[in-house]
């Protein structure tokens, strides 16, 4: 991928995390938002009760996310790392 295209990508991804991660605050800024800028779409997504998982089998990752009502409510990753959430990283 050279840079114009990665750029564009990158773009595209904040753009898809302010539609559809934001709560009480921008979408790039949720737990979820910053996976997704970082690793893109996952791989597969499975949701019960208040919980979200995201798998990412070229990263051999797994996120989950917990639904948490303070503040108007966000999903908040339990399996947190510094790495994970370094921002802004676009993976190819």
């Amino acid at each position: 991928m050279g840079y114009v295209e990665y750029q564009r990508e990158q773009l595209r991804r904040i753009s898809y995390s302010n539609l559809h991660f934001k709560s009480y605050k921008k979408g790039i800024f949720t737990d979820r938002g910053r996976i997704y800028i970082k690793y893109g779409e996952p791989d597969d997504i499975t949701e019960s009760d208040n919980t979200i998982t995201w798998l990412y089998h070229k990263y051999n990752k797994k996120f989950v996310f917990n639904y948490d009502s303070t503040y108007g409510g966000d999903y908040k990753l339990v399996n947190l790392t510094d790495e994970d959430l370094y921002f802004p990283i676009l993976k190819n």
